[in-house]
């Protein structure tokens, strides 16, 4: 795996945790996802698109069967 996919990766695995952190974050948390937003306009964008899935994700009913191919076409 090439070094610029490595980073891509890690990025979009942060932004990802940003999602989880901030749905109960403190002050402490939100000045560190603010800092981590500044450092790259990609951070914002990977975090857009975390926040987009997450939600997406969330009216997903669990109990019934999920059509896999129609979700990823949403997605």
């Amino acid at each position: 795996m090439s070094t610029q996919k490595q980073i891509d990766r890690l990025i979009a695995q942060r932004a990802s945790e940003w999602v989880q952190i901030l749905k109960t974050a403190g002050p402490a948390e939100h000045e560190a996802f603010v800092d981590w937003l500044r450092e790259s306009r990609r951070h914002v964008a990977e975090f857009l698109t975390m926040v987009a899935l997450d939600r997406e994700l969330d009216g997903i009913d669990l109990r019934e069967t999920v059509d896999r191919e129609a979700l990823l076409a949403r997605l």
